[in-house]
């Protein structure tokens, strides 16, 4: 099932539902994982426009969908992804009777769907949410507004104003390569916002994983996405401790 975009609202987000949560009431508490992008372009204000096609979009008159077939889907992921059962094996045992699981991704939706497909994740995720790229005007992370789109929807909620000044992030969780939406997060209130780092020389090891950015915002950071059964505000989510 797939949300379209509301002409009322004009949603920065697409929601593509993969599996229904198990059970009558759903947990409160969403787990996020962070799609990556596989391609990226030079963009000459990535702080500004968060990803390289928004800012084609409104200065060279770039059509999104163009962009897209042309350069995420031309990608032969096939030939450079592969299944982890590390991974899967880790959002296997998350507790779904406590957490749900959600992607997260500045991607468009058929790159994110293609990704978890190759992965052999498709599963193991409820739903994805990816940026809307035909919203002339759509957000991506880090900005607050993607993130309150994506809880709103994620819990079935259209996002009207309304809805949105009322998201509670302290009930969701988020994972993400990227620092600067893990600072993004933490700044709004993530119940725990986790950087994965994997290219870092330095290796995390003990309890303490929390360090702060430059501008003092605190956040977690890990090298091995295997250390989330290790934090404080994840580990009681995992079936296999």
């Amino acid at each position: 099932m797939d949300s379209s975009s509301n002409a009322s609202t004009a949603p920065s987000t697409h929601v593509t539902i993969l599996n229904k949560p198990a059970g009558s009431k759903p947990p409160k508490l969403t787990i996020w994982f962070d799609i990556d992008n596989v391609c990226r372009s030079q963009d000459p204000n990535p702080d500004e426009y968060g990803l390289a096609i928004r800012g084609l979009i409104r200065h060279h008159s770039i059509d999104p969908l163009d962009y897209d077939k042309n350069c995420d889907l031309a990608i032969p992921l096939e030939d450079i992804l592969s299944p982890d059962p590390k991974l899967r094996q880790l959002l296997m045992d998350i507790d779904r009777s406590k957490a749900r699981v959600w992607c997260i991704t500045n991607a468009y939706k058929t790159h994110a769907l293609r990704v978890l497909k190759i992965m052999n994740l498709s599963d193991l995720i409820e739903g994805v949410v990816s940026c809307d790229y035909t919203n002339f005007n759509f957000h991506c992370k880090p900005e607050k507004e993607y993130y309150q789109e994506a809880v709103a929807r994620s819990t079935g909620q259209e996002p009207t104003a309304t809805n949105l000044d009322k998201v509670d992030f302290t009930n969701h969780l988020l994972v993400d390569d990227a620092l600067i939406n893990i600072v993004g997060a933490s700044k709004i209130g993530f119940g725990s916002s986790v950087h994965f780092d994997e290219d870092s020389n330095a290796v995390v090891t003990g309890s303490n994983f929390t360090v702060k950015s430059e501008d003092g915002t605190q956040f977690e950071r890990i090298t091995a996405l295997e250390q989330l059964r290790n934090l404080d505000a994840w580990k009681d989510f995992f079936l296999n401790k």
